[in-house]
């Protein structure tokens, strides 16, 4: 039987659903919280991988090498996730590890130390059309 003083025998998925339970408790959206499932179940996914499988066992090197591993990581399309992709589950990682060590389930918080990816800086969606640029073009002469 676990208690509640029993805290590092809970699994990083079980740790996950509590989280998420909490978030539904804070009356975050279903889709906020099934965004942040999805990016964190393949990690814990990775972890049991290499039989680690509470919070207390990741350290910033696991975080390091799986941050390593979202960056060669190829989607179905053969592409690999944007910068803005690996900050997004890094992201979602950070908090999670946030809250987990706001609940005494762990004693430091490793993901903190993370240095993330640069953010992706995008272009304006709309652009002008060969008429237009030439109406501006010429309006700059006179």
């Amino acid at each position: 039987m676990i208690t509640s003083h029993d805290n590092t025998l809970i699994t990083l998925r079980q740790q996950l659903e509590a989280w998420c339970d909490t978030l539904l408790a804070q009356g975050r959206a279903d889709r906020t919280r099934e965004t942040y499932r999805s990016y964190l179940l393949p990690f814990i996914d990775w972890c049991e991988q290499r039989t680690v499988r509470y919070p207390a066992q990741v350290t910033l090197v696991l975080l390091e090498s799986w941050q390593r591993y979202l960056r060669a990581y190829r989607k179905a399309d053969g592409q690999p996730y944007g910068n803005n992709g690996q900050r997004e589950r890094l992201i979602a990682l950070r908090l999670w590890f946030r809250w987990l060590l706001q609940r005494h389930h762990i004693l430091y918080n490793p993901a903190e130390q993370m240095v993330l990816p640069k953010e992706e800086k995008r272009l304006p969606a709309q652009i002008l059309s060969e008429r237009e640029t030439t109406q501006v073009l010429e309006s700059l002469d006179d």
